[in-house]
């Protein structure tokens, strides 16, 4: 085993026994901690959750952790009190937060006390590729994920989500199938919201916009292999109608077109379901955001120009693309055509998609998760 996994099973050790003592003088309060994508951004389900907590139950007391290397949060209500992720103080918090909500694989580094609550979202629901276990051919892990142990909910919004928490996390307790949080706004199709979010980013409501959101290589060196032309997409769906949105993934480069109105980098945009929001298209590789999208019944098209490739230095693939339903693209001439297709088209891909996944959105996946928290406070904290 080298130095520096040595040196990280001593610091989580070194923190679980802080949690320990601690929790020993502190108890449980009425409170939810959350993160999302490990502290990077105020986002995804963790923050539909956060804001309809407020709303439900102001009662609560809401933390919010980030990497403090992020600093604080402009983007964050006044309502919520923000944490460095990782500090003393988050593992204090921790330690006497009744819930935890997250959205990524929890790893060993906290204690969770047996009358806490551990809220799994996990942000690839629909997932195009493999993660996790799924992916680590030899199931092992030098820190193993603890989700398996210690969550009691993880929220799913497809029958491919829950199998996804069997096979991938190996988790074997409760799963929630009303939704995911973050998606309760694409079902609701607001639109004031729609409104919203367009001002925010100063695009005309007469305007087409279509979203540009590969995902990251993990083996190239700029993690991003970008090898669609947008300029020809403008031309073709109409360059003085269209505004393209480039969406690099968190673990990538950016996107390098000119912001000009019809290009608009929003690759550091807090949250991915406004984006798909204000969308008319998703242009995507192997994303999950794609089977997100299909609710919506408008054009979601992959544009697999490196399938090959990306299998074999990258990722394999979870599933059987010839029986998802999803719009794939080889090359350039292949994208063109498939964004002139007529809405029937994107009606029937859109509508196998979901039936491919088995979708349980229901709009009110935020609310039911809030419920949920408040309940089990009742029952394991106040009437324990």
């Amino acid at each position: 085993m080298n130095t520096r996994i040595l040196r990280q099973k001593a610091r989580f050790f070194m923190t679980r026994q802080y949690m320990r003592v601690y929790s020993l003088f502190h108890p449980v309060q009425k409170k939810v901690l959350f993160e999302s994508f490990n502290g990077k951004q105020y986002s995804d389900s963790p923050r539909a959750v956060s804001e309809r907590m407020h709303e439900m139950y102001p009662d609560f007391e809401l933390v919010w952790a980030f990497q403090a290397e992020k600093g604080k949060s402009p983007l964050v209500p006044g309502y919520v009190r923000q944490v460095d992720r990782k500090s003393m103080a988050y593992y204090r918090e921790f330690a006497t937060a009744f819930a935890f909500v997250t959205n990524e694989g929890m790893i060993s580094n906290v204690v969770r006390r047996k009358n806490q609550f551990i809220v799994q979202t996990w942000h690839g629901d629909r997932a195009i590729k493999k993660y996790l276990y799924d992916l680590w051919q030899d199931k092992k892990r030098p820190i193993p994920l603890m989700d398996e142990y210690i969550t009691d909910l993880c929220v799913a919004a497809s029958d491919s989500g829950e199998e996804g928490y069997r096979s991938a996390f190996r988790y074997p307790g409760e799963i929630l199938k009303v939704g995911m949080p973050r998606n309760d706004v694409l079902v609701r199709d607001d639109p004031e919201e729609k409104r919203r979010v367009r001002e925010s980013l100063h695009i005309p409501m007469d305007k087409k916009v279509v979203l540009y959101a590969p995902t990251f290589r993990d083996r190239l060196a700029s993690k991003q292999n970008v090898n669609v032309d947008l300029f020809r997409v403008a031309e073709v769906l109409g360059k003085d109608d269209t505004v393209v949105l480039l969406r690099a993934h968190p673990a990538s480069r950016g996107l390098q077109y000119p912001e000009n109105g019809r290009f608009i980098d929003v690759s550091s945009y807090p949250d991915m379901a406004d984006l798909l929001l204000i969308s008319d298209i998703l242009i995507t590789d192997y994303s999950s955001s794609a089977g997100d999208f299909a609710v919506r019944d408008k054009p979601v098209i992959l544009a697999m120009f490196d399938r090959e490739e990306y299998e074999k230095n990258s990722r394999s693939l979870r599933i059987n693309l010839d029986e998802s339903g999803y719009l794939v693209a080889e090359n350039q001439e292949q994208l063109e055509e498939l964004l002139l297709k007529p809405q029937e088209v994107y009606t029937e891909s859109c509508r196998k998609i979901r039936a491919f996944y088995g979708y349980h959105e229901s709009g009110h996946s935020s609310e039911a998760v809030c419920e949920r928290i408040s309940k089990e406070y009742s029952l394991r904290v106040l009437n324990k």
